[in-house]
């Protein structure tokens, strides 16, 4: 049986100070999870932490990978170099005094700069999972990256990998936009996939973000993301792991 590694960014509701999804889908994917005896990386942001203490030691208590996902989800490219050492090392701190053992990182909207990985070195941390290998206009290009690697300081790339001939990147944001049309390729395909709570949920999305986004994110959301979710789980013949474990098993890592 092939491992796949979970992943999943827990932050606010999509471009809102909202928490709607963290306090109403936890606990029941949770569930769903040890159900299936899925293990998964929950990428938290530090902030999102500090607030909800007792939902991190619950998903410690299941026995899942905390990482950290930036200490305010700011695009990292937007902030001085200050104000980035500060993302990576506050978020880390924040978890470890959760009693979280904190290796991994990623970027919020997969924007990384170039000093993110000594940054990384520097506090402590074990690998990166920054990485689209996709194309997104004005944000990346990365393509050619699909494949984990270790740089020269040590620090493994975990590349969130795309997917079918139409390179979208392995997430439950395009599992559901494209459903039931790349099914079986995310069935038997990445080796990681990524997803947030807020998919699971209906709530109103922020004006702010253009409508034709808005349009392709609500798609099949809330209780159809639920079904198009447990149908990629039950039908991946998949060991779902965690990204320190998928790392443990590599011995090329």
């Amino acid at each position: 049986m092939r491992k796949v590694i979970l992943t999943v960014d827990l932050e606010s509701d999509w471009e809102t100070k909202q928490t709607n999804a963290i306090e109403e889908i936890l606990p029941s994917f949770l569930d769903f999870l040890k159900k299936n005896n899925a293990k998964a990386t929950f990428f938290t942001v530090g902030d999102i932490a500090k607030k909800f203490p007792e939902q991190i030691k619950l998903i410690k208590k299941y026995n899942h990978e905390i990482a950290s996902h930036s200490l305010t989800h700011s695009n990292l490219k937007q902030i001085t170099i200050t104000q980035l050492e500060k993302e990576v090392s506050e978020s880390k701190k924040i978890l470890e005094k959760l009693g979280c053992k904190v290796e991994g990182f990623r970027a919020p909207l997969g924007v990384a700069p170039k000093q993110l990985i000594p940054l990384l070195k520097k506090y402590n941390y074990t690998y990166n999972s920054s990485v689209f290998a996709s194309w997104f206009p004005g944000r990346y290009n990365n393509l050619s990256k699909s494949n984990p690697k270790k740089y020269n300081n040590g620090i493994i790339e975990l590349p969130i990998p795309n997917v079918s001939v139409l390179k979208v990147p392995a997430g439950l944001s395009y599992l559901k936009l494209f459903h039931p049309i790349l099914n079986k390729s995310f069935a038997k395909d990445p080796y990681m996939i990524y997803l947030h709570l807020h998919e699971f949920n209906k709530n109103k999305i922020s004006k702010n973000i253009p409508a034709h986004v808005r349009l392709a994110y609500s798609r099949n959301r809330g209780a159809k993301a639920w079904k198009i979710f447990k149908q990629y789980i039950n039908n991946s013949n998949a060991n779902f792991i965690t990204c320190r474990d998928f790392i443990k098993s590599q011995s090329s890592l």
